[in-house]
């Protein structure tokens, strides 16, 4: 099976084998030519194992992919002409959202830009109430007036959400038949098919969104499905969702908003299997590439989800891993602000034209370009010495860019750069840990991603976090999660009652309706229906709450309501989160959902050779930033392909592998467990 992860700046793939080996490769990623990329990644995977891209692919059953396609159009503006048909009354909803502003303190703060323009947001005249009930039919007048206009402006997607359709869904399954009658070509999302759930503007924007995207995923899947197959793979494509689980293409392409977090979504996937490894159950998860930093958690073995967020500005309902994003990647663009202070990211210089050490075109100053000028990367092994970077160039532009305007040297410059994305990460991660109740001192932080082991010591000392665990398939993190997936399907319903109104054959009626289709769902992607596990829960609140809570049911409860049990339950979860209870005031139900779960088999680590082996000599030297005593000194270096399990070394030393690089500052001992990662612990001493 083969892991494909497609990032800003580079493919990584990780390939696991029928004996328990794994191999790991990566690619510059192409933006205009992604599915090409991954196919020259698979070229080169298939001459690592010695043979040609035909044969190699013959003998995969498996690929399993997660790609920003959905993301980055929505993160540059480059989705789909998309239409809106909504409501006669409402069209205006993706400019008012929900009346917060985001910046509250800020009169001059601008929401996002609607990605439907006002002219091709069409009102469609009739009424459901919040009940269901029909309080006005729905006018054919005004729906032909509409399909005119797609017609007019040439349209790529529809997106048609009218309001209450979660309770009734006749209205926008109408308007669905006259559009795929009308439009037999077009891209169409119908919010009762896609999140029939309550809360009209995040429904709405769900909607949207999945328009937005959706003929760009839909492209993008179905030629690299045909590249593959032309190549000589017969096996199954599976793509990673946001909430990280894997759906067939099939199935994805018409829930296109699913993918907004596909690859990033696959990180703390990763991070539990080598957590696990190690010993603990709870960590934090970065993975930093070359264009972001992802931060998310991990808690009882299980990655910390959310059932609605935002990706760019834009809201979605859907569920999906908690993962905050900041610029803050290899390729994050150093530069001077208006008040002449330095600031790194969020732009990025990705692959093209990539930072200034590359040389191919780039003369601005990133982070990469910082860490080559403090000694942290060897210029002749990079990607294991598959490409070369060139300091010249990077000092040069840190020289014109950074030094020169500020007053300094060019190392004081490249060193405030590395200090200032490093404090970025560190407050980035902090927010996410605080927030959950946590001590950054008492969990460990799994590092992923190319330029993360650069940087995870710093920022776990300006954290204060005590241990931080390097796999040795840093460099494609992601790429290795998505191997340990399992299928996964998430379904909702609304169900607005409160206290005595809460009918139990209608809530078990509900439950079993969604149950049945995800298990029917996850039998048509090649699960057996013996496999299929089956998970409940509720989004509840007590009356006149404005946010409700997911409380995780077990079958008992989803099968026979008990309403004394299921307030004492949410009494629980709240004090643990909030402090405090309620329990005289009334339970208010708003959804109900299911997670109808197929595990797969999962791959074993490969692990290390022997334990309790004498560590190496070092294979040389070179001098190097240390970051804590905020001075340059000589640092051992040491191959990480020749060190094994029991390994031993202190601080300061640099570890080399072929797709990342670890820098171990004297505050640091380094260790290798069992499952071949490197953890560093923070020495007591000096």
């Amino acid at each position: 099976m083969v892991g494909v992860d497609v990032g800003g700046t580079f493919v990584d793939f990780a390939l696991c084998d029928a004996a328990g080996g794994m191999a790991v490769h990566k690619v510059p990623a192409e933006p205009t030519d992604l599915a090409g990329s991954i196919m020259r990644g698979v070229t080169d995977l298939a001459e690592l194992q010695g043979t040609d891209a035909g044969t190699f692919l013959g003998r995969v059953d498996l690929v399993v992919h997660g790609t920003t396609v959905a993301t980055n159009a929505v993160l540059t503006g480059a989705g789909c002409r998309t239409a809106l048909l909504t409501t006669k009354g409402t069209r205006d909803v993706l400019e008012m959202r929900r009346g917060v502003k985001e910046e509250p303190l800020d009169n001059k703060y601008e929401g996002p830009p609607p990605l439907v323009p006002r002219y091709l947001r069409l009102p469609v005249d009739g009424r459901v109430d919040w009940s269901g009930n029909v309080l006005a039919e729905l006018d054919a007048g005004s729906l032909d007036a509409a399909i005119h206009a797609l017609k007019e402006h040439e349209v790529e997607a529809v997106a048609v959400c009218l309001m209450h359709a979660y309770a009734n869904e006749k209205h926008e399954q109408e308007v669905a038949v006259r559009l795929r009658a009308a439009l037999p070509d077009i891209y169409l999302t119908v919010s009762s098919e896609l999140l029939p759930q309550m809360g009209y503007y995040g429904r709405v924007s769900t909607t949207v969104l999945n328009s937005y995207v959706g003929p760009l995923l839909k492209s993008y899947l179905l030629s690299l499905a045909d590249l593959l197959t032309e190549a000589g793979f017969a096996g199954q494509l599976l793509i990673m969702n946001s909430a990280a689980g894997l759906m067939a293409p099939a199935e994805i392409i018409p829930r296109a908003a699913a993918a907004l977090l596909s690859g990033p979504a696959a990180a703390p996937v990763a991070a539990r299997v080598y957590a696990g490894a190690a010993g603990t159950s709870d960590c934090a998860v970065i993975d930093m590439g070359g264009t972001s930093l992802d931060i998310s958690l991990a808690s009882g073995g299980e990655p910390r989800e959310v059932t609605g967020g935002r990706v760019g500005r834009y809201a979605t309902a859907l569920p999906m891993i908690d993962i905050r994003t900041i610029g803050a990647g290899g390729g994050s663009i150093a530069w001077i602000d208006a008040g002449g202070g330095l600031q790194v990211g969020p732009r990025s210089a990705g692959s093209v034209p990539g930072p200034a050490c590359y040389d191919k075109g780039g003369t601005l100053p990133t982070c990469t370009d910082a860490d080559l000028l403090l000694g942290y990367l060897d210029p002749g092994y990079f990607l294991g010495g598959r490409m070369r970077l060139f300091r010249e160039p990077a000092e040069r532009a840190v020289r014109e860019h950074l030094a020169e305007p500020l007053g300094i040297s060019v190392e004081e410059a490249a060193v405030a750069a590395f200090e200032v994305v490093n404090a970025g990460m560190a407050a980035g991660v902090r927010d996410m840990i605080v927030d959950h109740g946590l001590d950054p001192e008492t969990i460990p932080m799994v590092v992923g991603g190319g330029a993360g082991p650069v940087h995870a010591a710093a920022v776990a000392m300006e954290l204060g976090v005590r241990e931080v665990i390097v796999p040795r398939q840093s460099g494609v993190f992601c790429a290795v999660g998505m191997l340990f997936a399992d299928l996964k399907h998430d379904l909702v319903r609304s169900y607005c009652a409160s206290g005595e109104q809460l009918d139990p054959e209608r809530w078990r009626a509900l439950f079993a309706v969604m149950a049945d289709e995800g298990r029917r769902t996850l039998v048509s992607e090649g699960a057996r229906p013996e496999e299929v596990e089956v998970r409940y829960s509720a989004d509840l609140r007590y009356l006149r709450q404005v946010h409700e809570l997911k409380l995780p049911l077990d079958d008992v409860l989803a099968e026979r309501l008990c309403i004394d049990e299921l307030h004492a339950r949410f009494d629980a979860l709240h004090e643990r989160l909030f402090g405090y209870v309620l329990p005289e005031e009334v339970l208010e139900v708003v959804n109900l959902r299911v997670r109808c779960v197929a595990r797969r088999p999962r791959p074993e680590l490969p692990g290390v050779r022997t334990m309790g082996a004498a560590l190496p000599a070092a294979d040389g030297a070179r001098r190097a930033y240390s970051p804590g005593e905020m001075s340059f000194r000589r640092f051992p270096v040491y191959r990480g392909e020749t060190l094994d399990g029991g390994c031993h070394l202190e601080g300061p030393a640099i570890v080399e592998l072929p797709q990342t690089t670890l820098v171990v500052p004297s505050a640091f001992a380094v260790a290798l467990d069992r499952a071949g990662s490197f953890v560093l612990s923070r020495r007591d001493g000096p």
